[in-house]
């Protein structure tokens, strides 16, 4: 079995196509799940070892690997296949795809669903060393994506502007809801991705609560390292001020719900 090494708690998804492959995952964990993974990673792998996946920003910690992490992890294991997953980069605004041009051993994967808006599309690309590319032409099929989505990738990226206003905006909704949520007690971890983290007692309550007003959070309490916690999706100024409305609504009948 070909080793895949990922740091936990990371997407789900990756690991389950991984496993559905054949492949052993090895997860390795810092002390603290909010440091970077990179000197964990670095004491763990082997030159065995067959590849590393990195979302990045990372999810649901929100922790963002800087470039020259990237590589040195690309450097130092030269025989291992990095996959940076950059599906909240235009968030952030680090990006590892310069990289991707110069390392053999590096791919980075984006997304339309975050940014841009067309997750129902269900379309993204890659970016890699030439030499790599060739070989994934001989898996590609060139069915995979509908023509309707690649008219409207194709559409969105010449749309920069609106891009980068909603990540702005986004930016502007984080501050608006974290404290916002600090404001009525809740203990708030902000990130550099489209989302915030609340650390509460009773993450099945708060989730609960939360849908009978209509707002939907994901609880991530389950997760390596991550008891506790509820990851709230952050959108534009107005929407977080609405959500703040509606949690006012159940804390006049739950007094601790984000204790």
């Amino acid at each position: 079995q070909d080793e895949v090494v990922v740091p936990a708690p990371t997407y789900g998804h990756f690991l389950i196509f991984a496993q559905s492959r054949g492949a052993r995952i090895k997860k390795v964990q810092a002390d603290d799940v909010f440091s970077s993974p990179v000197p964990i990673l670095l004491n763990s792998l082997t030159q065995g070892t067959k590849m590393v996946y990195l979302a990045n920003p990372n999810n649901p910690t929100g922790v963002v690997i800087e470039p020259e992490d990237v590589r040195l992890l690309c450097t130092t294991y030269p025989s291992t296949l990095f996959v940076v997953d950059e599906a909240y980069w235009d968030f952030c605004g680090v990006t590892s795809v310069r990289l991707a041009i110069e390392f053999e051993n590096l791919v980075v994967t984006r997304t339309f669903s975050k940014c841009f808006g067309l997750a129902g599309l269900r379309i993204g690309y890659l970016v890699s060393h030439q030499s790599v590319l060739e070989e994934l032409k001989k898996l590609y099929n060139p069915k995979s994506v509908n023509a309707l989505a690649q008219v409207a990738a194709v559409a969105a990226l010449e749309d920069e502007e609106h891009v980068a206003n909603y990540a702005r905006l986004v930016r502007e909704g984080m501050e608006v809801l974290a404290k916002g949520l600090e404001a009525r007690g809740a203990r708030v971890a902000r990130t550099r991705a489209n989302f915030l983290l609340v650390k509460v007692q009773d993450p099945k309550k708060l989730c609960s609560a939360l849908e009978e007003v209509g707002v939907f959070v994901r609880d991530r309490s389950h997760m390596e390292g991550f008891e506790g916690f509820v990851r709230f999706t952050v959108g534009t100024p107005e929407q977080m001020k609405e959500v703040l409305e509606r949690i006012d609504i159940l804390l006049e009948r739950y007094k601790d719900l984000l204790k």
